[in-house]
């Protein structure tokens, strides 16, 4: 008869494999203990993560305070959980006193995660403690930001750029080969740059036939984008549903953020298998596209802000770096523009053009 331990999640995954996971703290445990070993190992963790009352004057006093900040309750879901999962590695560092870091100090904890972990994590890691520490710096918790002016953990020379632009006609082959459930989506992603979770949050009523108003996630910047060409006819087309979000599922319902994003990588994964895109496609990669097409007409990174939902023109930047705004190369892409108003057919990449695939075997 087996031992019943609670605050344990145990499933069995795609593979078959047991999996066992401390339920609190999202820690895996080792499946193959007994059921006294897994019960010691529970109790282990619940000590360490109990909900404990920071000291003040330590680092976890800090964090409890940015947590209550509006700053941080105004983040976006995603940037949160984001937040908390580095919050949790950083567990040994809860109680250490504030006046310890010193950007001597921040610099060595930069270095000692790179060479545990990736550099984006370790990034990441940099970027929510600067933003903690200059919260603590507004409220006079602490006299300065620490890790303001560290230099970032480098990036492998041979990591791609995450979330890469689009090509023009990787985007014309998706949306001629998009399924029903998955078009609104991706056109709203192609043409205005909206993020997944403002796409999975939009109620029906968010497009009246001419705008799409609606609320960015993650900066709460209140958006109206003009809807026009080939995204107004997708939006106009009648769904066959009575949903009530604007881009339902195939079931009609509401798309969840992981849901829509395995959907997405599915279909871009058989984009790529047929030639219709390179690797490396994703939903977010569109708004860099989006962002970059701008920056190469002649828009500067503080026009575009509004357009993107970017709370400065470093952002933007960062979405538009990509823009070569060499003149001869913006007067080719209005070329390729106009060329491409008239072309619809499927194109492969490559050098032969790709006959569609039925619909069906996109999708199933």
């Amino acid at each position: 008869m087996r031992l019943r331990v609670r605050g344990i999640k145990r499933f069995t995954d795609r593979h078959g494999k047991t999996r066992l996971y401390h339920r609190k703290s999202g820690t895996p445990i080792d499946p193959a203990l007994s059921d006294a070993e897994i019960a010691a190992r529970v109790a282990e963790l619940d000590r360490r993560f109990a909900d404990k009352t920071p000291r003040p004057g330590t680092l976890g006093g800090l964090f409890d305070s940015y947590r209550r900040s509006p700053r941080f309750t105004r983040l976006a879901p995603r940037t949160k959980a984001d937040y908390e999962r580095i919050w949790h590695a950083l567990h040994k560092l809860h109680e250490r006193d504030l006046l310890d870091f010193t950007p001597g100090f921040c610099a060595r904890l930069r270095d000692v995660t790179l060479a545990r972990k990736k550099a984006g994590f370790t990034n990441h890691m940099m970027a929510m403690l600067s933003s903690v520490f200059r919260h603590g710096v507004e409220y006079e918790i602490v006299e300065r930001n620490p890790v303001a002016g560290l230099s970032k953990a480098p990036m492998p020379r041979e990591r791609r750029r995450p979330n890469r632009p689009w090509q023009a006609q990787e985007i014309r082959n998706a949306l001629d080969l998009a399924p029903p459930h998955l078009l609104r989506p991706l056109a709203l992603a192609a043409y205005l740059g909206l993020r997944r979770g403002d796409i999975t949050a939009l109620p029906r009523n968010a497009y009246d036939g001419r705008m799409l108003r609606f609320r960015a996630s993650k900066t709460g910047r209140t958006m109206a984008l003009p809807v026009v060409g080939r995204l107004k006819q997708i939006l106009d087309a009648e769904i066959e549903n009575q949903s009530m979000c604007l881009c339902p599922t195939s079931h009609g319902d509401k798309w969840t953020d992981g849901g829509l994003s395995a959907s997405m990588r599915k279909f871009f994964a058989r984009l790529v298998e047929m030639g219709a895109a390179q690797p490396g496609i994703t939903l977010h990669g569109l708004k860099h596209s989006v962002a970059r097409a701008l920056r190469e007409a002649g828009y500067s990174n503080a026009e575009i802000a509004p357009f993107t939902a970017h709370d400065d023109e470093r952002t933007t930047a960062h979405y538009s770096s990509t823009a070569d705004l060499n003149p001869m190369l913006t007067e080719m892409a209005h070329v390729i523009e106009r060329g491409t108003n008239g072309e619809q057919k499927v194109s492969n990449l490559g050098t032969k053009t790709v006959k569609p695939r039925s619909r069906k075997s996109l999708i199933g």
